[in-house]
């Protein structure tokens, strides 16, 4: 019976050490998918807050050149419109993954904000809250690597096709995609996205708003807070604005009570190339980037 039993658990090491040196080459080799890095990182001092909009449009590595004598080095946290609306779940993983013993520059918090990110819509919060079934509220457990929970409950292998639009999220958390804007196919996925949007119907939601105001108040607590509205495709714009027309209002008053900064962009819109309407071309993300950044060097004397 001993035999047996020390048999049993040196197979067990073994197949646990083999079971860690593939999560290792899978993560190495780029196949994780899409979120699970977010999962086995260290808590950040610095974080950049949203969608998928500023996933893809905001750019860690921009904003820690310009910033690095000012700010900690921030980190991309930004999910998806159905993974990370603004509401308890995404408090609290971001409470999770706030670092409140930074002893070093000061902490920057970039929260984007969109009208998609802060309503309720018919048919994503029908049942339940969206988010409900996003992979933040399956698990809560971050900060390890690998991460055993989010390998059991959440992780996919890229497929083949994924691997093919050669969509990458990098070590600061940027979801890159690195999309041909002179392909052939933009026109169309950008008819297809409105299209898409159109056909949505969102209410302004009291519960996420409330829940972005305790967000910023968490957040306040360790390092300067700006809300920024990441700019899309015109179109895209129209849509939004017939949905929520006093939205960059709502925003303005939402910012002069926390005595924070919100930077709308929306007088932008066409000056940025979008991959499908929604999302911004990877070269032109690095432009807003900077855009953002300096509107941020611009007022931070004023707020700190």
């Amino acid at each position: 019976m001993k035999l047996f039993l020390y048999r049993l658990s040196v197979l067990f090491v073994i197949a646990f050490i083999c079971f860690l040196f593939v999560c290792h080459v899978i993560k190495r080799m780029g196949l994780s998918d899409w979120a699970y890095k977010r999962f086995t990182v260290a808590k950040q001092s610095s974080l950049i807050i949203g969608t998928s909009r500023s996933a893809q449009g905001i750019h860690p590595a921009v904003v820690n050149r310009i910033m690095s004598d000012r700010y900690a080095k921030v980190y991309n946290f930004s999910f998806t419109v159905v993974d990370s609306p603004y509401g308890e779940t995404y408090y609290d993983a971001i409470k999770k993954m706030v670092d409140g013993k930074n002893e070093g520059n000061r902490g920057l918090f970039i929260l984007s904000v969109d009208p998609w990110g802060l309503s309720y819509e018919k048919h994503w919060d029908s049942e339940f809250l969206r988010e409900e079934a996003s992979c933040l509220n399956e698990v809560r457990v971050l900060h390890q690597n690998p991460n055993i929970f989010y390998l059991a409950l959440n992780f996919e292998l890229r497929d083949l096709k994924w691997i093919r639009s050669l969509a990458v999220l990098q070590d600061d958390g940027l979801y890159r995609v690195d999309y041909d804007i002179d392909h052939a196919d933009t026109a169309t996925n950008i008819k297809q996205k409105m299209e898409t949007y159109s056909g949505y119907s969102i209410t302004k939601s009291e519960y996420r708003l409330s829940w972005l105001g305790k967000t910023i108040d968490l957040l306040k607590q360790y390092g300067d807070v700006y809300m920024c509205r990441v700019p899309v495709h015109p179109e895209m714009l129209v849509i939004e604005n017939k949905q929520w027309a006093t939205f960059d209002a709502d925003m303005d008053i939402i910012a002069s009570r926390k005595e924070i900064p919100y930077f709308a962009f929306t007088d932008r819109c066409g000056s940025y190339r979008t991959i499908d309407g929604n999302h911004l071309y990877k070269e032109d993300a690095v432009l807003f980037t900077e855009a953002l950044c300096d509107s941020i060097l611009t007022v931070s004397s004023s707020f700190n």
